[in-house]
C-alpha cells in the first residue's frame, strides 16, 4: 500500500523480513515498476535483495554513509566476510 500511495517518496524499513522467496520476488517486481513513479528508500540487511532492486546503495558505518558498488565493497567495509 505504501508503494502505491500518492507520496513522492516511500521509506521502507526491512521490507523483505519474513517473506517467503516467492513473495520477495513479487515484491521486487513491484519495486521495479513503482520506481519510475516515485523515489523509494529502503533500509534492510538483506543485501542480495537490495542489490537486485537498487540504483544506489549506501552503507551506514560509524555515522558515515559509504557508497557501495558491489558485494566487494561490503567486504571492504567489513559488513560481510570474504566467505559470504
Amino acid at each position: 500500500m505504501i508503494l502505491y500511495s500518492k507520496a513522492s517518496y516511500s521509506l521502507l524499513d526491512e521490507p523483505f523480513v519474513e517473506l517467503s522467496p516467492l513473495y520477495i520476488e513479487l515484491f521486487k517486481e513491484q519495486f521495479s515498476y513503482m520506481r519510475q513513479y516515485k523515489g523509494i528508500l529502503i533500509a534492510d540487511h538483506s543485501y542480495r535483495d537490495i542489490m537486485d532492486v537498487s540504483d544506489e546503495i549506501q552503507l551506514m558505518k560509524e555515522g558515515t554513509l559509504l557508497k557501495i558498488n558491489g558485494k566487494e565493497h561490503l567486504v571492504l567495509h567489513e559488513y560481510l566476510s570474504e566467505s559470504e
